[in-house]
């Protein structure tokens, strides 16, 4: 499965929707997370104030997934799993 989507398109929908969240819910718990291989996410953190939780490769020796929070300190961070199929 696939998507495509325009990036300027989707980080100014988000952009909205975090400005939204934050003035309406100021003590809002705020996650991001997913496959950003080709999407420059530096606004999430310079914008937004979001922290970016993923601090090793989790493809290769790529940065692909990631995790993006407004309260880093809810949680004690991310940890590999070894994948599971079930058929």
């Amino acid at each position: 499965m696939g998507a495509c989507y325009d990036a300027k398109i989707f980080t100014d929908t988000l952009s909205s929707d975090l400005d939204y969240i934050n003035a309406v819910y100021q003590d809002a718990i705020i996650i991001v997370a997913g496959d950003f291989s080709q999407l420059n996410t530096g606004f999430l953190q310079n914008d937004h104030g979001l922290v970016q939780l993923v601090n090793s490769p989790t493809h290769c020796d790529h940065h692909i997934d990631k995790v993006f929070v407004s309260h880093p300190d809810i949680q004690g961070g991310p940890r590999k799993v070894k994948p599971t199929f079930i058929f």
